[in-house]
């Protein structure tokens, strides 16, 4: 009896994932499969300032080309923050013979992330490996043992933040217990140059997970960080099977499709449906940042006002309502949100605090460039992350003279490698080389894509930026001369543009173009795409 019980479980259970399959999660047609426009490149393809995926360059590109008689579908191949390897990483195998144009826009992160050039055998591997489907297919596994350890509580394993433990800097060669009192001091030091700031600590209220979907969350986080973006894709796919009605896996899933470039469409569309059924905290908080990740930017901020005025100490609400005030340039929201974010998140989630106080010391730092710089030096020490920080340093050397950072930092009880690490990014900031190695990486990576492109019968165009960037746009034209490609001149159309409209006719305030920027970028690039059509 006990037998035929298990068997007719087990067929219960596999009748249900074959439905969640088929009805849930049924596929849209992919537009891939057929001849396409191909966008790729960060955030100024991705949309960021605009306000909704089809404002975007790429989604007004197609409006034009659809309006004067071409029926060629274009791809946003866009993502905040990409750099020009991982355009190779993530699209090597995704240019194809039906690729008709491949536009590309990548460089200004290069600049301050300075990624590793791809070598011939990450290329080889890059260009072979098979595309794997968005789509989560039924398979095969035994789910009635999976059900008795949910049931029982066999799963075990504890909540992995959203992000790592922060690298400490210098702490090469240190045991894992000696790095981390060294990042607990830098962190102290950074917490005590926000409270002499203003900022207070909050305590955060957030949605507590079941242990058996906080060890599919971890799962995919440590994935995420060692495999990459596909094999976190397929933790989370697998996770759904055994918790379709998780709303945290439904906004992890959405997230990792549209860093994919994929649509996520079918589970945002199941996270609405379970809000509008049952509107709970967990399940309206995992819509918001669904939201907030596909570019929806109106309904996700809407919702963290909404959610913020339920619970005043959503963590959740303050850091989506931040990151879209910041991403789309409500400054005064901005600035206003940023305090209690900060104050939710800099214990548990030095990272995401730290990625708030950049943003903050760049906006600010115009009126109040003695504030923006022990911001940003409290960000540092909270989560020392070259990068980023470097990015941050470019935009606030306007108005930040150099030591005024190095006194900062002397004024604190950080241990000297730290202190050395910090003058080494100032270094690079002030003082850069007249030809800097990233530059080298960027050319041999446009070139990389732009001859993959050729082989495969695409047409290559390479845009500039809206904004005149000397050693990125050398790099861009140097490539398009070596491989014949055509250049989409977007700096100068906006320099002429700007001679006769505001800057905010065409940009928000954090440099990214709105709405009206983006329809002029689709129409430069319209014109060269058409006359290879």
């Amino acid at each position: 009896a006990l037998f035929v019980g298990m068997i007719a479980m087990e067929l219960v259970l596999q009748a249900a994932a074959m439905t969640r399959v088929f009805v849930v999660t049924s596929r849209s047609e992919d537009v891939e499969d057929s001849p396409h426009i191909l966008c790729i490149g960060d955030s100024f393809t991705y949309g960021q300032g605009a306000t909704s995926p089809e404002k975007s360059y790429p989604a007004v590109l197609g409006q034009i080309l659809s309006e004067r008689g071409y029926s060629v579908p274009v791809i946003n191949g866009g993502w905040p923050g990409r750099t020009s390897r991982d355009l190779v990483d993530v699209f090597a195998n995704r240019i194809t013979s039906q690729t008709k144009v491949l536009c590309i826009l990548v460089g200004t992160n290069d600049s301050w992330q300075h990624p590793d050039l791809v070598t011939d055998e990450e290329w080889s591997a890059a260009t072979s490996a098979e595309v794997v489907s968005d789509d989560s297919g039924f398979s095969w596994a035994w789910r009635t043992p999976k059900l008795i350890s949910m049931m029982f509580g066999f799963e075990s394993g504890a909540w992995l933040n959203a992000e790592p433990d922060p690298a400490t800097s210098g702490a090469a060669g240190l045991g894992e217990k000696a790095a981390l009192q060294l990042a607990r001091v830098r962190r102290l030091e950074g917490y005590k140059l926000l409270l002499d700031l203003g900022f207070v600590a909050g305590t955060p209220v957030s949605s507590a997970l079941s242990k058996s979907v906080s060890s599919v969350v971890a799962e995919y986080w440590q994935v995420k960080q060692s495999e990459g973006l596909e094999m976190a894709r397929v933790v989370i796919t697998k996770g759904l099977e055994r918790f379709p009605d998780s709303s945290t896996l439904l906004m992890l899933h959405v997230q990792t499709l549209a860093q994919l470039n994929k649509s996520g469409e079918a589970s945002l569309r199941r996270l609405e449906e379970m809000c509008e059924r049952d509107p709970s905290p967990e399940s309206c908080e995992a819509l918001m940042e669904a939201l907030y990740s596909v570019g929806q930017y109106p309904r996700a901020i809407a919702m963290a006002r909404q959610r913020i005025g339920e619970e005043p100490f959503s963590r959740s609400a303050w850091i989506v309502r931040q990151r879209v005030a910041f991403s789309i340039g409500y400054q005064e929201e901005f600035v206003d949100s940023v305090p209690c974010a900060v104050s939710l998140t800099a214990i548990q989630q030095p990272m995401i605090a730290a990625e708030a106080l950049r943003n903050y010391a760049r906006v600010i730092v115009a009126q109040q460039p003695e504030r923006a710089a022990r911001v940003a030096c409290a960000a540092y020490l909270l989560a020392p992350a070259e990068a980023p920080m470097r990015l941050c340093l470019a935009f606030l050397m306007q108005h930040v003279p150099r030591a005024r950072f190095s006194d900062v930092l002397a004024s604190t009880e950080v241990d000297d490698v730290c202190k050395s690490d910090f003058e080494a990014l100032l270094e690079q900031v002030y003082e850069p080389a007249e030809r800097d190695a990233w530059q080298v990486v960027l050319s041999a990576h446009l070139q990389m894509l732009s001859q993959l492109a050729a082989s495969k019968g695409a047409k290559v165009v390479i845009l500039n930026y809206p904004f005149y960037q000397s050693k990125v746009q050398e790099s861009q034209d140097e490539t398009a001369v070596a491989i014949g490609a055509d250049v989409a001149a977007v700096s100068d159309r906006f320099k002429s543009e700007l001679t006769s409209c505001k800057r905010e006719d065409l940009f928000v305030p954090d440099g990214h173009c709105n709405d009206g920027g983006y329809a002029l970028m689709a129409e430069i690039v319209a014109a060269l795409v058409m006359k290879h059509l």
